[in-house]
C-alpha cells in the first residue's frame, strides 16, 4: 500500500525505523525490534540506507522481507551517494520488481571521513532531482527510454530546525516546496525535542505552498549525554525544562525522563492534529514500545 494513501486515513499512524546491520552482522536486532512492536500494529517500517555516512548494505532486500515475512507495508530508503543516475534507476527498477511500493528520496550523507558531499560524476546533487527521476519512471519515463510505468509513493526529509550544511534554517521550507514541486508526496521531519520547532517549521511550509503531510520524527532520549549528541550532531534545540529534569540524571533516571518528555511530546503533536508520528528505534524497541504503550491510552496512534 502506498505511504500517501496510508496518510489520507482519518486516525493518526504511527511508525518506525530501522537500520540494516554492518556487513557480516546479524539482522536479528533489526528483526527483533520489529516483532516487538508489531503488536501495536504500525503503519509502515522504514528502512535507512546508511545514515550519518555509513556504509551499510541491503535496505531493498530487507524491506522486502520485512513486507511479506510480517505483512507489515514497508519504506525503503535510496540516496543519491556515489550513486550515478543509471545505478539509481537499476536500484529502482530492482524496487519495482520485488514489490516494494515506497521510496524515501535522499541526497545522503557524505561517506564517513568525507567533510563535504561530492556528487557522482553522472549523479546528483540534491534530494529534489532523485525525486524527479523516481516521478519520470512513475510516468513511464526511464533514462534512455520509455518503458512500464513504475507505481512508487515518494517521501521526503526534511529539517525543521534546519540542515547542518544549510546556514539559514529559513530557506528550508522553501527547499521543501521544491521536493512537493517534483513529487513528493509526503514528508518526515529529522528528529526534534522542542514541538514549537516543528509547528513553526509546518507554518513557513503551509506559507511556501507546501500541502503534502509532514510528519514529525520522534527519537526518545535514553541517556543524558544523548541532548548533548543531538544538539551537536543534528542541531537540535534543547529547551531549558527538558535540559533541567535531565540535571543529575544518569541511567533508568534518565531513560525515564526521555520517555515522559516523549510521551508528552507525541500527545501534543497529535491534539494538533499531525497525520502520523515517526519513531527513530535505532533497533532498540523497548523504549518506543514504553511510549506507544502510554499513548495508547486515551490517545490512539491506530489505524
Amino acid at each position: 500500500m502506498k505511504i500517501a494513501d496510508i496518510y489520507k486515513r482519518q486516525d493518526v499512524q504511527y511508525s518506525i525505523e530501522v537500520f540494516p546491520p554492518k556487513n557480516g552482522e546479524s539482522l536479528n536486532s533489526l528483526l527483533k525490534t520489529i516483532e516487538h512492536l508489531n503488536g501495536f500494529r504500525p503503519a509502515f517500517v522504514s528502512i535507512t540506507f546508511g545514515a550519518l555516512g555509513n556504509n551499510r548494505r541491503g535496505t531493498i532486500e530487507i524491506a522486502t522481507r520485512v513486507k511479506y515475512q510480517y505483512n507489515i507495508e514497508t519504506m525503503a530508503h535510496l540516496t543519491c551517494v556515489s550513486k550515478s543516475r543509471q545505478e539509481l534507476e537499476n536500484m529502482l527498477v530492482g524496487a519495482q520488481y520485488a514489490g516494494i511500493e515506497n521510496i524515501l528520496a535522499l541526497r545522503g550523507d557524505p561517506p564517513k571521513g568525507d567533510a563535504t558531499f561530492n556528487k557522482h560524476a553522472d549523479g546528483y546533487t540534491h534530494a529534489y532531482e532523485l525525486v524527479k527521476q523516481i516521478s519520470g519512471m512513475n510516468s513511464g519515463q526511464y533514462l534512455n527510454t520509455a518503458g512500464e510505468k513504475t507505481s512508487f509513493s515518494v517521501g521526503v526529509a526534511c529539517y525543521p530546525e534546519g540542515h547542518p550544511e544549510n546556514p539559514d534554517k529559513r530557506l528550508e521550507a522553501k527547499y521543501l516546496k521544491t521536493k512537493q514541486d517534483a513529487g513528493a508526496e509526503f514528508a518526515i521531519t529529522q528528529l526534534f525535542l522542542d514541538n514549537r520547532e516543528y509547528f513553526d517549521f509546518a507554518e513557513q511550509a503551509k506559507k511556501e505552498g507546501v500541502s503534502i503531510p509532514i510528519i514529525p520524527g520522534i527519537m526518545p532520549i535514553r541517556k543524558a549525554s544523548s541532548v548533548q549528541y543531538f544538539s551537536r550532531t543534528f542541531g537540535v534545540n534543547v529547551p531549558q525544562a527538558l535540559a533541567k529534569r535531565l540535571q543529575g540524571c544518569s541511567g533508568d533516571d534518565a531513560e525515564c525522563v526521555g520517555i515522559e518528555w516523549a510521551v508528552q511530546q507525541c500527545r501534543e503533536l497529535v491534539k494538533h492534529g499531525v497525520k502520523g508520528i515517526h519513531f527513530y528505534t535505532m533497533n532498540e524497541p523497548r523504549i518506543v514500545k514504553e511510549i506507544l504503550s502510554d499513548l495508547q491510552k486515551g490517545y490512539g496512534l491506530y489505524a
